[in-house]
């Protein structure tokens, strides 16, 4: 039994705007090259030829997220990343203390975001 609630397929959301909250993806990158600092992971080919693992692949394996989604994340594909993307990969991190801040998502327009707020009960 999987820890994690399941990521919704990616033709349901493709440009992100279901989720209230997002991070800066250069963010959620540095943290990743921050907590990847000092780790035993395959850089060059030789390496990955010996199937040692690369940063994105042990992350795939720990999140259960396409390793081409991380791939994403670190070269920097998108200005910003899902919420719930960014705490599945802190989380198999174990570094909470490196979770970028969250901030309104910015495809989001004003009224969708204060019906949003509205229905929580926070206006």
């Amino acid at each position: 039994m999987s820890l994690y609630r399941p990521l919704p397929p990616v033709d349901a959301d493709p440009n992100g705007m279901a989720d209230p909250m997002v991070v800066r993806t250069v963010e959620l990158r540095d943290a990743i090259n921050v907590w990847a600092q000092g780790r035993n992971f395959a850089e060059t080919a030789t390496e990955k030829f010996e199937r040692k693992h690369t940063v994105g692949s042990y992350l795939a394996q720990e999140t259960g997220m396409d390793n081409r989604r991380l791939l994403g994340i670190m070269n920097l594909e998108t200005k910003v990343t899902t919420w719930a993307v960014a705490d599945r990969i802190i989380t198999a991190m174990e570094r909470p203390d490196l979770m970028p801040d969250a901030i309104p998502n910015p495809r989001w327009n004003q009224e969708r975001w204060y019906k949003y707020m509205e229905e929580r009960g926070c206006i």
